[in-house]
């Protein structure tokens, strides 16, 4: 079955803009009738037919109150039952963002797990038994997913860059820009040996943006040193391997992204930030003690509702020639893990200040 067209597509047969287009399909006042019916003619014989989801949905925006049962846009989710994603902040703040903007614009956010379903047809067949139009993709559990669904029914966005086939609409935090700021704002502070310690994994999720963001820095400031970086295999980070990392390359300030880490640090003796500063790739927006950076990972939830609502008032269904990928900056928070360095400061020492001494970081 032929998509039906898009309004841009209408516009230009018609040779109006997108705005005339669009209020000469509303019936608007603002429009001649004689451009009204030569838009309709138009849209009709290209195969047009308004989508009564959205019209039903502005009518109530314009009125300004809800009325009857919300619409629903899905938010599916993959990873596996026993997984509970929610206690995992990354995933439940993406998935709050999206709750609050689909509220806002008078949508239901309902999630929908695949796994428990079965497979992806399965899926579609209940999305189409309750009339789910809209499709939010939360991250994959493993990067590089490509997955078969019929794209040509729904309106669909996806979260991050691990579902990587199809080419979706997609939204993404900036992961170079976040830790290109994260040395920069390091680097302003005084420190000089910046060590970036995580799980290879988490440098796949983000295309390996992590790591060309900091060997670049590391390239602008001295050259490589192969020891500044330990991307550790596995799905968590071992203890023994990173204790024996820091001993060996000293650095004076750690890039991670994992809490863990600070109580590492201050359990072999090292005080923080003392000896050895700490910079967080994944903060919250209301931190104030750990350093480092927000990925804004509400924000990033919301656009990918946008996403999904304008194709909706595009009437646009399906895989798009050309997808866009919208990308967000992270934001610095000063907090206390990585304070501005005196002058006097001395580099960091290979053995423990104080043994056994140690400080739980908040989760």
């Amino acid at each position: 079955m032929k998509p039906p067209p898009s309004l841009q597509e209408i516009a230009e047969a018609a040779r109006v803009s997108r705005s005339t287009a669009s209020r000469a399909l509303r019936n608007s006042a603002l429009i001649s009738e004689k451009t009204r019916t030569h838009v309709r003619a138009v849209a009709d014989e290209l195969g047009y037919r308004s989508d009564p989801l959205v019209s039903t949905l502005m009518a109530r925006l314009r009125e300004g109150r809800p009325r009857g049962e919300q619409p629903i846009i899905g938010y599916v989710t993959s990873h596996p039952p026993e997984q509970n994603w929610r206690q995992t902040a990354y995933f439940r703040r993406l998935f709050e963002g999206a709750e609050q903007r689909a509220r806002q614009l008078g949508f239901r956010l309902q999630e929908f797990s695949l796994p428990a379903v079965g497979n992806p047809m399965r899926l579609a067949e209940i999305l189409r038994t309750r009339n789910v139009n809209g499709l939010i993709f939360g991250p994959m559990p493993t990067p590089g997913t490509r997955l078969t669904f019929p794209w040509s029914e729904f309106a669909v966005a996806a979260l991050g860059t691990t579902l990587e086939q199809p080419g979706l609409h997609r939204v993404r935090g900036n992961y170079f820009q976040v830790m290109t700021l994260t040395c920069t704002r390091l680097r302003e502070r005084g420190y000089r040996r910046l060590g970036f310690v995580a799980r290879e994994h988490m440098d796949r999720r983000g295309s390996r943006r992590w790591r060309a963001a900091f060997l670049l820095d590391q390239d602008l400031h001295g050259g490589i040193e192969p020891d500044a970086m330990k991307l550790v295999p596995g799905g968590e980070l071992n203890r023994d391997v990173v204790e024996a990392w820091i001993r060996r390359y000293r650095p004076d300030a750690i890039i991670t992204s994992r809490n863990a880490i600070y109580d590492w640090i201050t359990d072999m003796g090292f005080s923080v930030p003392d000896d050895i500063a700490l910079a967080y790739t994944g903060l919250g927006a209301q931190e104030s003690f750990l350093s480092g950076v927000d990925q804004r990972l509400e924000a990033v939830g919301a656009h990918a509702v946008n996403l999904v609502v304008e194709q909706f008032h595009h009437n646009e269904r399906g895989l798009h020639p050309d997808p866009k990928t919208v990308v967000l900056d992270g934001v610095w928070i000063d907090g206390k893990t990585a304070p501005r360095r005196s002058g006097n400061r001395k580099t960091t020492r290979t053995g423990p200040r104080n043994p056994g001494a140690k400080l739980s970081v908040p989760e």
